[in-house]
């Protein structure tokens, strides 16, 4: 698999929805790796804030000959700012959770409540020396700041109305989302600059207030040493207004192409794509979460503007799938009647990310393409019969992000996705399946994804390298069918190299393709597909 051809033009965009966060992006280029790869030398790393529960920030640079030294550094920066940000959210919660249980119960709290809120305030702000103040906000109005001394001047400051209009926007959304958000370091009231994180209280269904951490970004910088630590490449930092706030800003000059890997996306993909549609640089990640991929749909127009291709779900899932459906749909004449797709994966191979991105699939994917438009559908609800390789299986509606693709670039009516189950157990998941995933959007689903982190590490490289798969694509119309089986092995080997591959395509000299793309419009599917079947773990298989 080594040849890339060069793609030519397809049609359609997704069309325009909703609009969401802010980022921060990170870029950076070996030192000695070799001039002239595919992908800019100058744009290597994708760098996210996070927000719940300690999520690690993932960085890495893919390009196709960049150095193993550069590759293995890109891993340690990542590494070293998630134990950071990790340590540092873990105080942000810390606080929420004491003042969800001590404060918020009461109409008014005592002096002995209010003073051990003090005690554990100062506790968390002095476990780490670049952690400035922490804040107690009721209603939105900064009522409780720890340490006072020095910032009596933001005691008052009603947050929600804040006249700075990204105070404000930051704090919209961390009421709507109540998940922490992350600012970009700007000046505070008090003094100096820093980078703040807040996260909304509620009791029960009525928003409370907020608490929120003040981090001196200077020290953050400091703590991190990233000039001390890395060696094979250089790091630069920007926000999502574009401004250069660590390093040489020329390290964003030439940008062409963003890769991101870091999910889950629900949470953390958005803003970076606001980013690089902004700045006309293009994009594309390994993502397979259906409402995420449904919500850039919003950037199509801000996309063209600025010349630059938005392509989501770059992957063994989705890529592989809307490319051999764009080829099989064009056997028949006029508008093809249902799409469906089953995905059969065996083994336990999936790592923690894997694992966090299923959690908010489940919990906030409930779409299918019925009758020509997305409709609500709540996943796992209904059970599919079929046979797959000779053999019968059960599955369950699976909330997969062809679902979106598909019908932008396919004259379609219906578009189903399941996921093959124990036949045994598929009774069972379509009826508990559905209440589980809507209790996933409570406090809940923070607290599975806890447990996965913690309880349920990834297994090792060897066990993942034989976990095995097989997807089944059929195209249907007026009684007449045509199917692929597409069987394998190692799916993140596989994605490594179609996400590979569509960088090199969407790099190459003359495209020209812009807004927001399936991986049939970023890709030519011919080319793909013919490139894919020369993958020695891939075995394809077609059906009529």
């Amino acid at each position: 698999m080594d040849k890339i051809p060069a793609s030519s033009p397809r049609a359609a965009e997704f069309s325009p929805m909703v609009d969401r966060d802010t980022a921060q992006g990170l870029a950076g280029r070996p030192r000695r790796a070799r001039r002239g790869t595919a992908i800019t030398a100058g744009v290597a790393l994708v760098l996210l804030i996070v927000g719940i529960g300690g999520e690690r920030w993932y960085a890495d640079r893919l390009a196709a000959e960049s150095t193993l030294l550069a590759r293995t550094e890109a891993d340690h920066i990542a590494e070293v700012v998630a134990k950071a940000m990790s340590k540092r959210v873990t105080i942000l919660k810390g606080l929420a959770h004491f003042v969800e249980t001590a404060i918020v119960p009461l109409v008014e709290p005592s002096p002995a409540a209010l003073d051990m809120l003090a005690a554990v305030a100062t506790a968390f702000e002095q476990s780490a020396d670049d952690v400035r103040t922490l804040t107690v906000s009721p209603k939105g109005v900064i009522r409780y700041i720890y340490p006072q001394q020095t910032n009596e001047a933001a005691i008052g400051l009603n947050l929600v109305d804040d006249p700075r209009p990204r105070v404000r926007a930051d704090v919209e959304r961390a009421v709507k989302s109540r998940a922490i958000v992350i600012s970009d370091p700007y000046e505070l009231a008090q003094g100096g600059t820093g980078v703040v994180a807040r996260l909304a209280i509620y009791d029960g269904p009525t928003f409370w207030g907020l608490v929120g951490m003040v981090l001196d970004w200077s020290k953050v910088l400091a703590n991190l040493e990233l000039d001390k630590t890395v060696h094979a490449v250089d790091v630069a930092i920007r926000d999502s207004t574009g401004r250069t706030i660590h390093g040489d800003p020329a390290l964003f000059a030439g940008t062409r192409l963003l890769i991101n890997c870091v999910g889950p996306f629900t949470d953390l993909g958005e803003p970076v794509v606001r980013l690089a549609a902004a700045h006309g640089v293009h994009y594309l990640d390994i993502t397979n979460e259906l409402a995420y991929v449904y919500r850039l749909q919003q950037y199509r127009k801000l996309a063209r503007q600025t010349g630059a291709a938005i392509a989501p779900a770059c992957g063994f899932e989705v890529a592989l799938t809307d490319c051999a459906i764009d080829l099989l749909a064009r056997s028949f004449l006029g508008p093809v009647e249902e799409v469906s797709v089953v995905y059969y994966l065996r083994g336990s191979g999936m790592s923690v990310g894997t694992r966090l991105s299923g959690l908010r699939t489940f919990a906030t994917s409930w779409l299918t393409y019925r009758d020509g438009q997305i409709a609500g559908d709540a996943p796992g609800a209904h059970v599919k019969r079929g046979v797959l390789n000779g053999r019968p299986y059960r599955a369950i509606n699976f909330p997969s992000a062809e679902v979106v693709t598909v019908p932008a670039h396919c004259a379609v009516r219906n578009v189903r996705v399941w996921l093959a189950v124990a036949r045994r157990a598929a009774g069972a998941a379509s009826v508990f399946i559905p209440p589980i995933s809507l209790l996933l959007r409570t406090p809940l689903g923070r607290l599975t994804a806890a447990v996965l982190r913690r309880l349920a590490p990834p297994p090792n490289e060897a066990v993942r390298l034989q976990d095995r798969f097989a997807i089944k694509i059929e195209v249907t119309n007026r009684g007449k069918s045509r199917s692929q089986v597409w069987a394998g092995r190692d799916a993140y080997g596989l994605t490594g190299e179609i996400a590979a591959y569509a960088a090199q395509v969407m790099t190459a000299e003359g495209y020209s393709k812009s807004g927001v793309l399936a991986p049939a419009q970023a890709l030519a599917p011919e080319a793909f597909v013919e490139w894919l079947k020369t993958a020695p773990e891939v075995v394809v298989r077609d059906e009529t």
